[in-house]
């Protein structure tokens, strides 16, 4: 599989100032051959007429009526996504859409099940508030103490997984409690996980960052209720590709009902 194989997933809500840039950046930097989807989640600022000047760079752009919360313009790309692979970039240009082949590219040859880049690391330390650095590694630690995995960055946004396993997961989330949610399903399943260090330039409040100290009780919530999670054979079923090949089939593991 190539690159063409691969979807890029974009939620964006007010951010106008950034996300013609962001597409313009998965294009040129990239892949040219991907499908790139995004979804303007309810804004109220001038979002969707930025992403309406550079609309021939986007094949599907879809507008929700009111915002729902980023899990649900997931939910909402993910419906009309066809590639192989799925890669979340954030419209907000704290991480580089130049990373969207590594997360990938894993997937594609056979590697793992679930790629993920971790912001927790020397380089990024200067450029993240105390408090968000200590909370990130906290959330982490208990992420990976509750669901027995180990993990760099339990929080981080830069994700790529297989479409279909991906859509087993039944996301209930509507926030930014979808990262935990992910997590603790994808740990019950017992997926290949393969990380790598990431640059993370952290916006302010000023500049529009939107996640607050409050969705990390949320995260913690969220990360107790879906540590027991049960997926339906139905489920399972759509996690295994349509492949035959064993190098592209996801290793899954069936939970143990607790």
């Amino acid at each position: 599989m190539t690159l063409s194989s691969v979807t890029v997933l974009v939620p964006a809500y007010n951010e106008e100032a950034t996300v013609a840039e962001v597409i313009r950046r998965v294009r040129a930097r990239a892949a040219a051959d991907l499908e790139l989807i995004v979804i303007d989640d309810g804004s109220t600022d001038g979002t969707a007429r930025a992403v309406a000047s550079v609309i021939d760079l986007v094949d599907v752009f879809v507008r929700l009526p009111v915002n729902r919360g980023r899990a649900c313009a997931i939910r909402e790309g993910l419906a009309r996504a066809t590639g192989d692979v799925i890669v979340f970039q954030d419209a907000d240009l704290e991480l580089d859409p130049a990373i969207i082949p590594d997360l990938a590219q894993p997937i594609l040859e056979g590697r793992a099940d679930f790629v993920a880049g971790y912001r927790l690391h020397a380089g990024n330390r200067p450029h993240m508030s105390a408090q968000q650095w200590w909370v990130n590694r906290a959330l982490t630690k208990l992420t990976c103490l509750v669901l027995g995995i180990r993990m760099t960055d339990a929080e981080t946004c830069a994700k790529a997984f297989p479409r279909r396993l991906l859509a087993a997961l039944d996301i209930e989330s509507t926030g930014f409690e979808l990262e935990p949610e992910i997590l603790a399903k994808l740990a019950r399943l017992g997926v290949r996980i393969e990380e790598f260090p990431i640059s993370f330039r952290p916006r302010t409040r000023a500049e529009g960052k939107k996640i607050r100290a409050s969705d990390a009780l949320w995260a913690v919530t969220t990360l107790f209720r879906h540590r027991s999670w049960q997926p339906t054979p139905a489920a399972l079923l759509r996690a295994l590709p349509a492949s035959s090949d064993p190098q592209v089939r996801p290793t899954l593991a069936l939970p143990v009902a607790s």
